[in-house]
């Protein structure tokens, strides 16, 4: 099975252990794997998918918090 997983985060927190815990399972079961990462992180992430040999693509994806007025 191909499968891709989307991790938008910039840190690792629990989120992101459990994808990669998710990851080395569907590994070792021989699925085919991409990740995708945001460009804006600590790094962490990208690091710990390059140990387990899953291949990443890295994008710009962010959240961005707009105030509706800008007066207050």
């Amino acid at each position: 099975m191909r499968i891709l997983t989307v991790c938008s985060n910039w840190r690792v927190f629990g989120a992101e252990t459990i994808t990669l815990k998710m990851l080395e399972g569907f590994k070792r079961c021989g699925h085919e794997q991409m990740a995708v990462a945001s460009t804006w992180s600590d790094g962490e992430f990208s690091l710990r998918l390059r140990s387990i040999g899953i291949p990443e693509a890295l994008m710009p994806l962010a959240a961005v918090a707009l105030p509706k007025s800008l007066r207050m």
